[in-house]
């Protein structure tokens, strides 16, 4: 037990950067502390106020009905399917990436210990973003209906704690059996894209197959991909609902988290041990230009982590699934092209073009190598320009691409053709800029996974905050200020690029003075 303990604080200071604030002189100590907080602040802030939009959103069907109760249960089954898609991301590198478990099994500790403290790690991230989105979700409640009476606030917060468990045990299952699958390939990593691709689009397909505009609704989507929603439901109420949603999750997390723990060995060795391996062979390579060999460089980066590549090509598939959607669900209904409706299109560009871009992290995977750029003759604009030129290739194209068809099958007029597909490369251009200035301001050198730079950095989360924001702002300019929506996305457009621009030329002026300030 000490041992485990242990173990959790120091991946917890390493989660929080914790060791390098401690380890700082006095003054930069106290500003790490006060940066870790306002960051604390950020995200409670951010996560809250997600619940508190979402419960808005899923409050208004239940009004008509007086079942305004049942939002509290849908919310803690919403967070529990985001709680799976963020433990499946990261449950193969955190079992089996880590660089420290060679380590860490040659000192007397019991490998179980070290992979059960690292599942219980990932369940108690889960339970953290739980917990916040849940009490924004309360305060939206309490806004519209009456108080819970004292027995139901009791069941909710036991809902809460247990709710992570289940998507935490499935994640595990599913990230062990997509790691002995891709270790029997040469491309692994190209493999466990694939799977995880396939899973995530999958589990959206599930949700919104036999998808009708007239009896849609949020309930029948949540309950298509978390089965247990029916027993969630009357959790709130009931008390022998409840026992019955606490054993499922407790059993099933327990009854996962042991036999990974006591057959991790196992199936680390059956991992690491049945890859073909194939005679050396030297190629020969033709020259390249400084600028080819960095942009080769980052591109191979992409397509040699699934961590990363995931991380970066979630918001450009979003993006073009939703702007492909949009006019074929409005013909199926037999509407077409309308004002009034156009201005959904800024809303999609700007959250799904600007949420995770390439940039948001790249430097900092560099990790301890990057001495070796700073030291050859490249120039510092050259290599950010060469970043912001990756980030192009997978948003700007995917964003411009996607604009150009949806305008046109909605049969939009030229110039709302072009004033949409603007949009999409400016706000595109302006995502890109954002993550690599907030990479630029809190870089993160220091890691042992790549998931602590891909999913838990500083600038990552900065980076997501900023395009939740913008969107929301986009959403407020456009619905009300009295003007035409046209005119409305003409003036975020002039905004966006001025604000493109700006940051760009920021980033070229102070670029290698924050490098060299900050890593």
């Amino acid at each position: 037990m000490n041992n485990l303990l242990s173990l959790l604080k120091v991946q917890f200071a390493s989660f929080l950067g914790l060791n390098k604030i401690l380890h700082a002189p006095k003054g930069k100590k106290i500003s790490g502390v006060g940066g870790l907080i306002l960051t604390a602040c950020a995200f409670a802030f951010g996560a809250g106020y997600i619940g508190f939009t979402y419960a808005e959103m899923f409050a208004l069907p239940s009004l008509s009905t007086g079942n305004v109760i049942d939002v509290l249960p849908l919310m803690t089954s919403l967070s529990c399917i985001v709680s799976f898609f963020l433990s499946f991301y990261t449950v193969i590198a955190l079992l089996f990436g880590n660089k420290d478990y060679e380590f860490l099994s040659s000192l007397p500790i019991k490998t179980n210990d070290i992979v059960f403290s690292r599942i219980i790690f990932i369940c108690l991230q889960d339970f953290a973003f739980t917990f916040v989105i849940m009490v924004g979700s309360l305060i939206k409640y309490l806004q519209i209906a009456p108080a819970l009476a004292v027995e139901q606030y009791l069941y909710l917060v036991i809902m809460m704690v247990v709710s992570p468990l289940l998507p935490v045990a499935i994640s595990v299952v599913l990230g062990v059996i997509t790691y002995l699958i891709s270790s029997r390939f040469k491309k692994k990593n190209t493999v466990q894209t694939f799977i995880m691709l396939i899973m995530v689009f999958g589990f959206m397909a599930l949700g919104f197959s036999g998808f009708d505009m007239t009896s849609f609704s949020y309930a029948t989507m949540v309950s298509r991909i978390y089965f247990i929603y029916p027993i969630a439901l009357k959790s709130i109420t009931e008390w022998q609902s409840l026992l019955i949603y606490c054993l499922i999750n407790v059993l099933s997390f327990v009854g996962v988290a042991t036999l990974t723990a006591f057959g991790y060995k196992w199936l680390n060795t059956i991992g690491k041990t049945n890859k073909k391996s194939k005679a050396f062979k030297l190629s020969s390579y033709g020259g390249r230009s400084q600028l080819n060999a960095l942009f080769v460089r980052e591109v191979k980066r992409a397509f040699s982590d699934v961590n990363y590549l995931i991380n970066m090509i979630f918001g450009p598939i979003l993006g073009l699934a939703g702007l492909i959607a949009f006019p074929i669900v409005l013909k199926s209904m037999g509407m077409g092209y309308a004002e009034e409706l156009i201005f959904i299109y800024p809303l999609i560009l700007t959250f799904t073009f600007s949420l995770t871009p390439a940039t948001n992290c790249s430097l900092s995977l560099e990790g301890h190598s990057f001495w070796i750029i700073r030291t050859s003759p490249i120039s510092i604009k050259r290599l950010l320009n060469v970043k912001l030129a990756t980030n192009a290739v997978f948003f700007v194209v995917s964003a411009f691409v996607g604009s150009l068809v949806s305008t046109i099958i909605l049969g939009a007029p030229y110039y709302v053709v072009l004033l949409i597909t603007g949009f999409g490369l400016a706000v595109s251009c302006l995502g890109g800029e954002v993550g690599l200035m907030m990479n630029l301001l809190f870089p993160h050198m220091d890691w042992k996974s790549t998931v602590e730079v891909v999913k838990r950095s500083v600038s990552v989360f900065l980076t997501m905050l900023f395009s939740m924001s913008y969107t929301g702002l986009c959403f407020i300019f456009l619905n009300f200020v009295e003007i035409p929506i046209v005119i409305g996305i003409a003036i975020l457009f002039a905004v966006t690029t001025i604000l493109a621009v700006v940051l760009y030329a920021l980033i070229m002026k102070y670029g290698e003075k924050l490098i060299a300030l900050k890593i």
